[in-house]
């Protein structure tokens, strides 16, 4: 491309993100009601990344238990997928963090709903924290992942799927500030990481609100 083509599209990564997606990405234009639109997808998990932990989201029968790993890379915030699994009790949640090489000291943040399953897996070694509830918990966790560019790996194929069908709901012909309940199992188990490492949370003052 001519050289001020280039340049244009390239700032569009940031001003404009639905451009880049089809301009810049060679992806499919904006769906309407999506509840991230600053996401996006990338080779690998950078290296050179901060505040890397993991957020677990949990599920048995009906939903999958989700496992991402996150971290911030010059200002973006980066994931991965990890476990996207049904039927997993919580020895055998503990055998997949193995097999992942997880050490004992990552800080790995679960929905505190489910304090039973924390405290199995803190007996079998691994540093699972729980994610605070408080009011407005999920909006307050959905706005603080909207305050990054979101990059997933390619690797993470359901993440993939929940990026582009996690959306408001939808009264009739307008969309609510609501979430729908699907297609949120991963984007659960990123806000745990978010509001815990992300917020003013992480460095021990007061937070209005906080997630579950």
């Amino acid at each position: 491309l001519d050289e001020k083509v280039r340049t244009k599209i390239l700032r569009w990564r940031t001003e404009n993100p639905w451009r880049w997606r089809v301009y810049g990405l060679g992806l499919t234009g904006k769906t309407q009601g999506l509840v991230f639109n600053r996401v996006y997808k990338t080779s690998s998990f950078p290296e050179e990344a901060k505040k890397v932990a993991y957020g677990l989201d949990f599920g048995y029968s009906n939903d999958p238990t989700a496992l991402v790993k996150l971290g911030v890379f010059q200002g973006d915030l980066y994931g991965e997928e990890l476990i996207y699994e049904k039927g997993l009790t919580n020895p055998m949640l503990a055998d997949r963090f193995k097999l992942l090489g997880i050490r004992g000291t990552a800080e790995i943040f679960a929905d505190s709903a489910d304090p039973k399953s924390i405290k199995e897996l803190r007996n079998l070694g691994f540093n699972v924290k729980k994610a605070v509830k408080g009011a407005d918990s999920v909006k307050f966790g959905i706005n603080t992942l909207q305050n990054y560019n979101l990059f997933y790996t390619a690797n993470s194929p359901n993440w993939e799927e929940e990026a582009f069908n996690y959306k408001w709901k939808k009264v009739g012909n307008k969309f609510t500030n609501v979430p729908i309940d699907d297609y949120n199992h991963c984007w659960d188990a990123a806000r745990y990481y978010a509001v815990m490492k992300l917020t003013r949370r992480a460095s021990g003052r007061t937070e209005s609100a906080v997630i579950g």
